[in-house]
């Protein structure tokens, strides 16, 4: 098996400067306070980056890159669930948090620039999954020895060099 995969031309959407800078101002305020963020707090968080809060999270929620629950709290920041999943990801900072999917997991490295450890279980099996991602590296430690994960028509197995 040909265990390598052209990125290069996968497409990519990039937010505007201020709309991203909004989105990780909120990201790693909902991190380091391990809950869902009230509105007024998602505002004063983005404010805080010298950014218009009320007019970028109402961009925001009304393009559908965050979301949030029926008590009007931001919980959804892509990768980021402030509500419990399978999905339970370590950045190399040590901070941790529940990603929304499987694949919002494994896209954890590119999204905070750094390596991260995904501890996460299979849906068809329940046997649980540990892996380790970098920029360079998709290694799977658990199951042993090799993991085939499924996305569409991707098929992946075991180590990837990038």
């Amino acid at each position: 098996m040909n265990n390598s995969f052209d990125f290069s031309t996968a497409g990519k959407y990039v937010l505007p400067s201020e709309l991203a800078r909004a989105r990780f101002a909120m990201i790693n305020g909902a991190i380091e306070r391990k809950r869902p963020l009230p509105l007024q707090e998602a505002v004063e968080l983005i404010d805080a980056q010298n950014l218009d809060g009320n007019r970028l999270l109402k961009q925001l929620l009304r393009d559908n890159i965050i979301g949030g629950n029926k008590e009007g709290e931001v919980c959804y920041l892509y990768p980021l669930s402030m509500v419990e999943t399978e999905h339970r990801v370590r950045l190399a900072d040590g901070r941790e948090f529940n990603a929304m999917c499987a694949m919002d997991s494994l896209g954890c490295a590119a999204t905070f620039d750094m390596p991260v450890e995904v501890f996460s279980y299979c849906r068809d099996s329940g046997e649980a999954v540990y892996a380790k991602i970098s920029s360079e590296k998709l290694e799977v430690i658990n199951p042993s020895p090799s993991l085939y994960v499924s996305y569409y028509d991707c098929w992946l197995e075991g180590t990837f060099n990038f």
